[in-house]
């Protein structure tokens, strides 16, 4: 494997990681909609809001437009896919909704990692951003 290969693998993993992140937090979105016997569009609505809400209003105040969960088509997909799957086939979804927890818990982490990378990367603060610590990551 060469230098450039190997930083695109690097590369490729947090934006999987990322992107895991973003349909684990569908999958809870879509969850909250099936327990509330809404429809399929209301289901729809409730992925993509908590799976992306959280990211555009970051992206957007610190200037970073558009922002990624709509400038990047993957985004856009990942949220439906996940409430599509979650409305059709709630028995599988709700039955395994402690394990959603859980990677809902380890997404938070993941995505917050990496989304705190390209907030302090965008702004060109590096190190010097706003500390973790100050913020408990609801919505992203």
């Amino acid at each position: 494997m060469t230098s450039e290969e190997a930083g695109l693998a690097g590369a490729a993993l947090p934006y999987f990681l990322d992107l895991a992140g973003t349909f684990v937090f569908a999958l809870s979105g879509a969850i909250a909609g099936v327990k509330r016997k809404l429809d399929l569009f209301g289901v729809l609505v409730l992925s993509f809001v908590a799976a992306n809400t959280g990211g555009i209003t970051r992206d957007i105040l610190i200037g970073a437009v558009p922002p990624g969960a709509i400038g990047d088509w993957r985004y856009l997909a990942v949220s439906p896919t996940a409430g599509g799957i979650t409305f059709f086939f709630p028995s599988a979804v709700v039955r395994r909704s402690s394990a959603v927890l859980v990677f809902d818990a380890g997404g938070l982490q993941f995505v917050r990692v990496i989304r705190r990378r390209r907030q302090r990367l965008s702004t060109g603060l590096g190190a010097q951003g706003q500390p973790d610590g100050a913020r408990t990551g609801p919505g992203e």
